[in-house]
């Protein structure tokens, strides 16, 4: 059974033209602790309706910087006065 599912997911690749990628479905460009950032990518991209690739990386190049800003802010306000 788990031989005709390969076969039919393998079909369908071909059949769209996916392309298949032979590499580890991780990047050691990545840190463990980038990871949190993926489950508020995936929140953040539920809202728009982006038309094209172009759109998708204008929109998360924007967030990132005032994900980044804030981020920073938030920092700053929980330092200890002295």
């Amino acid at each position: 059974m788990f031989h005709r599912k390969s076969a039919l997911v393998s079909a369908l690749l071909e059949e769209f033209m996916c392309e298949i990628f032979e590499h580890a479905m991780y990047s050691a460009d990545l840190a463990s602790s980038d990871y949190h950032l993926f489950l508020r990518i995936k929140k953040f991209l539920a809202g728009p309706r982006l038309r094209c690739d172009q759109d998708t990386k204008h929109v998360l190049r924007n967030w990132v910087k005032v994900l980044a800003a804030n981020t920073f802010e938030e920092g700053i306000q929980q330092l200890v006065p002295r």
